[in-house]
């Protein structure tokens, strides 16, 4: 006796074109990298630097846009697979390693963003006290010449 299965497929509304912004987020995210490890060897030896930190900081600003995307992408893609399948299911718990991931890295970039800000502004305030002391210095040759002037 012939033993018959029925199997059924339920998909996701949009699961391909949730498939092709993660591909796009994802390609995204490998040119940001990229674009910091040029940034990085192009500065190599100033670090710390106002122009590497400002460059770098953009780039971390770009990067933190495209996960945030990526984060909001797989919120939905949790909500629609635990409403399709249920929140038991495996492709629901899929999403959700995903999301917890992507909301990790997210935390990650928000640190290093405000690493950074915090050393551009060190960056900043260094400059603005070379340039005092440099102020200082000119005043004190001015006067040094003026009093041997008067001698």
């Amino acid at each position: 006796m012939a033993v018959r299965t029925i199997s059924t497929s339920i998909k996701l509304d949009g699961e391909q074109e949730f498939k092709k912004q993660m591909a796009s987020v994802n390609s995204e995210m490998k040119n940001l990298k990229s674009e910091m490890a040029l940034a990085t060897a192009e500065f190599k030896g100033q670090a710390n630097s106002m122009e590497a930190l400002t460059a770098k900081g953009q780039i971390l600003r770009r990067e933190q846009e495209q996960q945030a995307e990526k984060v909001r992408a797989l919120e939905r893609a949790v909500s629609d697979a635990a409403e399709a399948y249920g929140e038991a299911d495996s492709r629901t718990d899929a999403y959700k390693r995903q999301l917890n991931y992507a909301r990790a890295a997210l935390a990650d970039l928000n640190g290093e963003i405000q690493d950074n800000e915090r050393y551009l502004d060190e960056a900043r305030r260094s400059a603005d006290r070379c340039a005092d002391s440099i102020d200082e210095y000119g005043r004190e040759v001015r006067s040094a010449g003026d009093a041997a002037g008067q001698m």
